[in-house]
């Protein structure tokens, strides 16, 4: 009973901290900002609700198969269902919430095997995408390339690594789209959303983040100097060394 009550608690302080992240004031309640001109409450919006949700996934305060009941998180929040059902679809397409249909929206779940089987699924992708880089790439896509590396750069700076995450895609799905193989940007794009849970939890370290945007230079710089087999090789570890991120944590 005990544990049941501190969770609830947990979940509360999660969601007052993201309030106030998202609004610079809060009325008495501490459910949303006051404006000045009608010192009437401001409704959060789909994206609020969405960071709420990831933040209680990367918490473990959902964990994976739970139901996001939306009535009660509606009645939480003070909100109508729907910027919840647009946070819900969007996370989605992320691949952290699964629909089903006349049940709603869960928490995704895959086993480790599961994982470690798409981490070497993904890997191999990789390393195809690298043997076509050097020969497909323009150098608008080459300068693109360096700018998104530039961007993860600074939001290391500031610890952003929600910032860091979303930039980090980005990056990810143009090294797949520069290849112009559309068959191996789908089956990616299919398996980045399967192992999108254990890619979230990675970006809370940011000692990970500072290598991986090593990896990223190195390979921008080997697609620039035309060395294919170099960068596929440097691209497949590269994703590798997730599945062995997951191996060393034991789950």
């Amino acid at each position: 009973m005990q544990n049941k009550r501190e969770k609830k608690l947990d979940n509360s302080k999660i969601v007052d901290n993201l309030l106030t992240i998202v609004h610079s004031k809060r009325d008495p309640s501490g459910r949303a900002h006051v404006t000045e001109n009608n010192n009437r409450p401001s409704p959060l919006r789909a994206g609020d609700v969405q960071k709420i949700i990831e933040e209680r996934i990367f918490s473990g305060a959902l964990q994976p198969g739970d139901k996001v009941n939306e009535k009660a998180l509606a009645d939480e929040l003070q909100i109508s269902r729907g910027p919840i059902r647009e946070a819900l679809n969007a996370l989605r397409h992320e691949g952290l919430i699964e629909s089903i249909p006349n049940r709603g929206g869960f928490v995704s779940s895959l086993s480790v095997k599961e994982a470690l089987d798409c981490y070497d699924v993904r890997g191999g992708l990789a390393y195809t995408a690298g043997k076509l880089l050097p020969f497909r790439i323009s150098l608008a896509q080459l300068q693109e390339l360096r700018q998104l590396h530039g961007q993860m750069e600074k939001l290391l700076t500031a610890e952003d690594v929600r910032g860091f995450y979303r930039i980090n895609a980005s990056f990810h799905a143009l090294l797949f789209e520069i290849t112009g193989n559309q068959p191996l940007i789908t089956m990616n794009h299919t398996i980045e959303r399967k192992l999108s849970l254990y890619l979230h939890q990675e970006m809370c370290n940011l000692v990970i983040l500072r290598r991986s945007n090593t990896r990223h230079l190195e390979i921008i710089n080997l697609i620039a100097e035309g060395r294919p087999e170099e960068t596929a090789r440097v691209f497949e570890n590269h994703i590798l060394e997730g599945k062995e991120r997951l191996l060393e944590s034991g789950r």
